[in-house]
């Protein structure tokens, strides 16, 4: 559903050094792909790249591979990017 996007109805790759949930934090796909142990790069510019092509899902975290897998769970659907502030509810644009 394009109009609730969750990372339980889509995948999502964080830079998120403090979720609460650390094993799906920075450089995982929650739900999906664990990254242990967790890159730490809050408050740093870095680069994230993001590869999808068919069922292979590619994140990139400053150059290094983070998490490499074959999943096609969710083939189709928008890309948003998601912007959050701490006690403030996240956005999808």
């Amino acid at each position: 559903d394009p109009n609730k996007i969750a990372d339980s109805n889509s995948y999502e790759a964080n830079i998120f050094d403090q979720r609460p949930v650390p094993s799906y934090g920075t450089g995982a796909i929650t739900n999906i792909a664990m990254v242990d142990p967790m890159p730490k790069v809050g408050g740093k510019w870095n680069t994230y790249e993001i590869y999808a092509k068919g069922p292979e899902i590619t994140v990139k975290l400053n150059g290094a591979v983070t998490v490499s897998i074959r999943d096609s769970r969710y083939a189709s659907g928008p890309i948003a990017l998601q912007f959050g502030n701490r006690g403030k509810e996240p956005r999808c644009v």
